[in-house]
């Protein structure tokens, strides 16, 4: 299930009230937001805990701070000198920041990533490739000091940088499964990855797929995540009911049989028992 428009779907809200006091730096546009002064957004209307289905590239660099996200369904948090690559398909949550964050990023719909990026990753910058970044963003808002550029020279400069940070030796992934040395790690990955694909209720179908038991598989996912299978598969049912609440205007029947539940009844108390509300009313309070 994607959101199929062609605009920005923002962790922030693309509109006039994002910029407060210095409009050179912040430009947002329908399908291209340049941020290089994180100090200027209102930090009130960042929607924290709000999954946000990525249609476009996006790529923050963290000069300061830190921030906690969650990228289809596996923790991340970005430190100081780290850049972030999502794609779209992804769907992002902002979970939380340090009071002394600051980053820049871009949010680009249309740019051409293929053969570059293949998935989201989080890399460690040196200080050469972090002050390039900076440079292609400086650029970036440079074009977009004229109201009549073209969304194609920006298009480019985003391809170019993609190119720049993938073939710079020192971004490499901070998590990167073919790093993982441990089974547990591996068993982990491939099983966030089966319920990213399937989202399956079931224990015993990952375990099938991974061949391994479900005794041991819920053993090495506890030992290694210190959450249990249960859990994690909860959390995927609750991201995806709640992204559909807010991104589609599906009933609450359709969805509930979507995520494998027969009776809604059921569906809605697990849903008041994880968020709290009900699916209504968190549909009223985040659609938009």
């Amino acid at each position: 299930m994607k959101n199929e428009s062609p605009y920005i779907q923002l962790a922030i809200p693309a509109s006039s009230d994002l910029i407060s006091t210095d409009s050179t730096a912040n430009i947002v546009t329908p399908t291209f937001v340049l941020v290089r002064n994180v100090s200027a957004v209102n930090k009130t209307l960042i929607p924290v805990d709000k999954p946000v289905i990525s249609n476009e590239l996006r790529i923050c660099l963290v000069l300061r701070g830190w921030i906690d996200y969650q990228v289809n369904m596996k923790p991340v948090r970005l430190e100081a000198g780290m850049l972030f690559v999502s794609l779209p398909g992804d769907i992002i949550v902002v979970k939380q920041c340090s009071e002394d964050c600051d980053a820049q990023f871009i949010v680009s719909v249309g740019t051409d990533f293929s053969g570059i990026f293949n998935r989201w990753s989080v890399m460690r910058a040196d200080t050469s490739l972090q002050q390039r970044v900076l440079t292609y963003f400086q650029l970036m808002g440079q074009v977009m000091q004229n109201r009549q550029f073209d969304i194609k020279t920006l298009h480019l400069l985003t391809s170019a940088l993609c190119t720049d940070i993938q073939s710079d030796p020192s971004s490499v992934p901070v998590e990167d499964p073919a790093n993982a040395h441990t089974r547990q790690a591996i068993l982990f990955e491939r099983f966030i990855e089966l319920l990213n694909e399937h989202g399956d209720r079931n224990i015993g179908f990952y375990a099938e797929k991974m061949g391994i038991s479900p005794n041991r598989l819920s053993t090495n996912i506890k030992q290694y995540s210190g959450q249990t299978i249960l859990q994690w598969i909860n959390q995927h049912v609750m991201l995806q009911a709640r992204t559909q609440l807010i991104y589609t205007d599906r009933p609450v029947v359709e969805i509930a049989q979507s995520l494998g539940f027969e009776n809604t009844a059921f569906f809605i108390r697990f849903f008041k028992q994880k968020a709290g509300t009900t699916p209504r009313a968190y549909r009223l309070k985040y659609q938009k």
